[in-house]
């Protein structure tokens, strides 16, 4: 936090000075490399009204900058690749192979096959999305459905 209003000083300016950045930000969780590393993101929960100042906008943490986005994350099973919930709560009996839509020991196949669009399709007897693409490759319909409807259950003010 030291290190957003040190750099910062326009966007704490604009909340009304650092002693108000404890009431605009708090962060959630880390992901990725180790706390020392350059290449951790850090999830921040933020206010709506502050949402608004800083989403798309660069701030800067010592001599980068990063531009602030949106995270969206979709609860999914590794298990059987459904949407959510996870793999302690599924109710399938065998893994199934996240390319192909067979068991993992069973997968020989190097041509990728996304098991969740495969599943649409299957539902629907037809072939309405494709298929031929990895599990959360940006070319997923049925991740990009799921993240669509997650992003319109927020309430952004």
């Amino acid at each position: 936090m030291e290190k957003i209003i040190i750099c910062n000083r326009e966007l704490m300016t604009k909340i009304g000075g650092a002693e108000n950045l404890g009431n605009e930000i708090r962060e959630k969780f880390r992901r990725g490399g180790k706390d020392s590393s350059p290449f951790v993101d850090i999830i921040f929960e933020v206010r709506p009204e502050f949402r608004k100042l800083i989403v798309g906008k660069e701030i800067c943490l010592g001599w980068s900058s990063h531009v602030l986005e949106d995270h969206l994350s979709v609860l999914t099973c590794y298990k059987c690749w459904c949407f959510g919930h996870m793999s302690k709560h599924c109710k399938e009996s065998e893994e199934m192979c996240g390319k192909k839509g067979h068991r993992r020991q069973n997968c020989e196949s190097s041509k990728p096959c996304c098991p969740m669009c495969d599943k649409f399709n299957i539902s629907r007897n037809k072939l309405i999305l494709n298929t031929e693409h990895e599990v959360f490759s940006n070319f997923c319909s049925s991740l990009e459905n799921q993240l669509k409807g997650l992003e319109n259950r927020i309430n952004y003010g």
